[in-house]
């Protein structure tokens, strides 16, 4: 939590990140935008070890604006990969999981971090591409269960994917990789598929913190999510209360 001698930092990093002008389209990005800074400042004090820029709100102004006031602190930051799941194509077709990894090739994101330490694991992250859920969750100041629920709906997309495909394609891979570099549209049609896809789409935000909330979490109110969202809420209404409005915390 920020103390006396780092509040006046904290506040003067929010001024900066507030000095950036990212387009915001009509109706959307002004709480995302808020969260961002919410995130940026949580590291910068050392409530969350590192911070995502890039990956949620993209918006290229701001990525660009939000580094230069990390390297200007002198914090550390890597640009690296989106970041995948260790083990998250494991029995799945490899033309498939191919496909998807290509997919996600071009996008970048960048990690900042106060420390070394942290810098290092993250470079390794970035290096594989692909660290645990346990890593994620603990590099990002995640609960690791709300981590493990996230993989576990991009799992149940991609099988209900490949449900479809051999559907559509009567098993013939080869078919079903086609339909899939062709992007034909993929309809589910039977329970199992829908089941899956409203499973992949169903995420319940975590209050002032920027991450989906398990099932567990969503309905404990003493959960690892909803502590970790009180933190955030009382963390954003120390710094700025236009933030902590922003944010929900209000």
């Amino acid at each position: 939590m920020a103390t006396a001698t780092s509040r006046p930092r904290l506040r003067n990093a929010l001024k900066k990140l507030r000095a950036v002008e990212p387009r915001l389209a009509p109706g959307y990005g002004a709480t995302e935008l808020a969260q961002e800074m919410l995130d940026f400042l949580a590291m910068a004090d050392g409530m969350k070890p590192a911070c995502l820029i890039g990956r949620g709100f993209d918006d290229p102004e701001w990525i660009a604006g939000a580094v230069a006031v990390a390297s200007g602190m002198k914090l550390r930051v890597i640009e690296g990969p989106f970041w995948d799941a260790a083990g998250a194509y494991d029995g799945l077709p490899g033309w498939y999981a191919e496909f998807v990894q290509a997919d996600l090739a071009p996008f970048r994101a960048w990690y900042v971090t106060r420390t070394a330490a942290v810098a290092a694991r993250i470079e390794a992250a970035c290096a594989s591409g692909r660290p645990t859920a346990a890593e994620e969750a603990a590099l990002l100041g995640y609960p690791a269960c709300c981590v493990a629920a996230h993989h576990g709906r991009n799992r149940a997309f991609h099988e209900a994917t490949l449900s479809i495909l051999a559907r559509r394609a009567a098993g013939d891979e080869a078919e079903m990789a086609r339909m899939l570099r062709e992007g034909e549209p993929l309809i589910p049609e039977t329970d199992a598929e829908k089941a899956a896809f409203l499973e992949g789409m169903r995420v319940t935000p975590c209050p002032c913190a920027s991450v989906n909330m398990c099932e567990d979490c969503r309905t404990d109110s003493g959960s690892p999510a909803a502590r970790l969202s009180a933190r955030y809420a009382a963390f954003a209404r120390e710094i700025d209360p236009v933030l902590a409005q922003a944010v929900g915390a209000g």
